[in-house]
């Protein structure tokens, strides 16, 4: 049996969402036992104890958006998943796509280190439109312009690469987490 503890900011919600997802595990695997016990208002606690699948595959799974322990210590820049994101995985037109590589950012992460549409507007080639869409797609990834104070680049933990190809493989992969997210 694996436990991972969660910090919840409202417990009627986090009840609706380890309902959910409790439900999409059984689905998936009918031989796992789950149990979602609540410490306080602020934290917790979810078991998985499977007879197919390792616990570790089911969290992954599951709940994308939680980062794995260890990896958590090796990049404490990480603020949120979505930073790992490559812009050539997001689901934008080829004419954002060559503004933003042009200009150097490679993940989420450097974006939403931007702090905004002036900001934007000052990458070549950059106008109302591109920033209307990359807008759009931050929204959709649950972030906004300035959500990672720490500035292109200096966020990067040092195996970025390995982190982003293990979370977001592939483009399929990035959009069934826009999807899980909305």
């Amino acid at each position: 049996m694996k436990t991972l503890a969660f910090s919840i900011f409202n417990k009627e919600a986090a009840e609706e969402y380890f309902n959910e997802i409790k439900a999409k595990i059984l689905a998936f695997d009918e031989t796992a036992q789950i149990t979602v016990e609540f410490n306080n208002q602020n934290a917790a606690e979810v078991s998985i104890d499977s007879k197919v699948y390792q616990q570790d595959y089911l969290f992954d799974k599951f709940f994308p958006a939680r980062l794995a322990e260890k990896d958590k210590e090796l990049m404490p820049s990480v603020s949120n998943i979505a930073f790992l994101i490559r812009v050539r995985d997001l689901p934008i037109s080829i004419r954002l796509f060559h503004i933003l590589n042009v200009a150097g950012y490679e993940y989420v992460g450097d974006i939403a280190s931007l702090s905004g549409e002036k900001e934007f507007r000052k990458l070549r080639n950059a106008g109302k439109v591109s920033f209307t869409e990359l807008n759009t797609v931050l929204k959709m990834l649950n972030l906004k312009f300035g959500d990672n104070p720490l500035g292109p680049y200096k966020w990067l933990p040092k195996n970025v690469a390995e982190l982003s190809e293990k979370y977001f493989p592939t483009p399929v992969s990035v959009q069934k987490y826009i999807d899980e997210l909305s």
